[in-house]
C-alpha cells in the first residue's frame, strides 16, 4: 500500500514526530505497508526522511504534493489536532486543501487518528463538515471528537474510536535505573518537567516556582521540551529562574524523548504526548491540563486526581501531585501499563480501518 501522511510534520514536534513513527509501525505491525511505502508531507523532508526512514516531499511544494498523491493509494490526514480552528483557520484550510487534492486525483483519504476541534468558526465548521464527509473512512482518537463529528452531522456509524498512533511505540529496551526502583541521579529521584506556552498565563513562571519546590525537597529536576524553540525557550527562562534543573532537548526525534521519559521517576507535563511517552514507559505522571484532550488521557489512565487545570497549576500544587504520585508509583505504573497496552490494541485499528478505505481485508496483527 502506498500511502501520503499530510500532518504537522517536520516541525520538530516530538508529538506530533510520535504520531507519525507510531503510524509507521502499525502499517508494518500489519504487514500493510513498510516504510518506504510512505511519502510525508513535511516542511523539513531531508529532517523527516532521516528521523523515519520514508519519503518527503515539501509540504508546501505544490508540484511535489500533486506528483506524490497521483501515485498512492491512499492519502492519510493525521493524525493529530489538525482539523481545529485554536491555531489559526490558515491551518485548517491547508490540511483541507490536501484532501482536495486527493479528490481532483481521484485518490481516496482517511481521517486517520484525528483529534477534531475545537471549531469556533461557521467557515472551520463548514470546512470539517464537507472534508469528513467525502472521506473513505474516519478514525478518531477520542470520544469528544467523535462527538462532534456527529454534532456536524457525520453519521455516527460512519467514524470509529481508536487510539493515538503514538502508543503503536514502544519503551525503550531496558529501561533506565527508575524501573529497579533505584534513583539515577546522586540518590534522589528525578523529575521531569515539561512546559509549554500557553496564552495568558506565564507558563515559565509557575513551572520555576515548581522546580524551586522540588529541588527544596530533595528532589532532582530535568527540563524535557517536547516543541523545538518554543518550549525549550520556556524550559531554559524557567530552569534560569529557579536555577534548578538541566534542559535535555530531544530535538523533536521521538525516540530520545522516551528515553528521556525511561530514565524519570516522574512526569509533569503539560504537552499530551510527554504524557503518553511516560505512559509507555510506565512512569508516574502529573498532568497540567490546557485542554479537555489532557483530561481525557489522565482520566483513562486512572490518574484524574493527578491533574491539575492550568489556572491552579502553581508551583505548590505541582509539588503536592508530584509527591501523591511517587507515593503511589507501583500502583500507576500497573495500571498504565493495562491501559497501554489497550491503547496500543486500538491503535493498530486506524490500520484496518485503512486498508477497508481501499477496498481490502485487514490482515491478522502481526505475533
Amino acid at each position: 500500500m502506498r500511502l501520503v501522511v499530510s500532518g504537522y510534520y517536520g516541525f520538530r514536534n516530538c508529538g506530533d514526530e510520535a504520531v507519525l513513527a507510531g503510524a509507521v509501525r502499525s502499517f508494518g505491525a500489519r504487514g500493510a505497508a513498510a516504510p518506504s511505502d510512505f511519502t510525508v508531507l513535511s516542511s523539513e523532508p531531508a529532517w523527516t526522511s532521516r528521523v523515519h526512514a520514508v519519503s518527503s516531499v515539501h509540504r508546501m511544494d505544490l508540484r511535489a504534493v500533486r506528483g506524490a498523491i497521483s501515485q498512492c493509494d491512499l492519502v492519510l490526514s493525521g493524525g493529530g489536532s489538525l482539523l481545529q480552528d485554536v491555531t489559526s483557520l490558515r491551518s485548517l484550510a491547508y490540511y483541507v486543501w490536501i484532501m482536495r487534492m486527493a479528490r481532483t486525483a481521484r485518490k481516496p483519504y482517511m481521517l486517520y487518528a484525528q483529534g477534531i476541534g475545537p471549531l469556533r468558526r461557521v467557515a472551520a465548521r463548514a470546512l470539517v463538515r464537507t472534508a469528513a464527509r467525502r472521506a473513505a473512512a474516519i478514525t478518531v482518537r477520542d470520544e469528544a471528537s467523535a462527538g462532534l463529528l456527529e454534532a456536524l452531522g457525520i453519521g455516527r456509524a460512519r467514524v470509529e474510536v481508536t487510539a493515538d498512533p503514538a502508543f503503536s511505540l514502544d519503551a525503550p529496551i531496558g529501561l533506565g535505573a527508575r524501573s529497579r526502583g533505584q534513583a539515577r541521579v546522586g540518590g534522589n529521584r528525578v523529575i521531569g518537567l515539561c512546559p509549554r506556552p500557553w496564552p495568558g498565563v506565564d507558563v515559565a513562571g509557575r513551572f520555576a516556582d515548581a522546580a524551586r519546590a522540588l529541588r527544596d525537597r530533595g528532589f532532582v529536576v530535568v527540563w524535557l521540551p517536547m516543541q523545538g524553540t518554543q518550549d525549550k525557550r520556556i524550559a531554559e527562562e524557567a530552569a534560569s529562574a529557579s536555577g534548578a534543573g538541566t534542559v535535555c532537548d530531544p530535538q523533536g526525534e521521538p525516540d530520545k524523548a522516551l528515553a528521556a521519559c525511561a530514565e524519570l521517576d516522574l512526569v509533569i507535563a503539560m504537552r499530551l504526548h510527554a504524557l503518553a511517552f511516560g505512559a509507555i514507559c510506565s512512569t508516574p505522571l502529573v498532568a497540567v491540563a490546557y485542554d479537555p484532550k489532557v483530561d481525557a488521557l489522565m482520566a483513562g489512565l486512572g490518574c484524574s486526581d493527578l491533574t491539575v487545570a492550568i489556572a491552579d497549576a502553581s508551583g505548590d500544587a505541582l509539588c503536592r501531585l508530584a509527591e501523591r504520585a511517587l507515593a503511589r508509583s507501583e500502583e500507576m505504573r500497573r495500571r498504565t501499563s493495562e491501559e497501554v497496552d489497550r491503547l496500543r490494541e486500538a491503535a493498530l485499528r486506524n490500520v484496518d480501518a485503512a486498508i477497508r478505505a481501499i477496498g481490502g481485508h485487514a490482515p491478522c496483527a502481526a505475533a
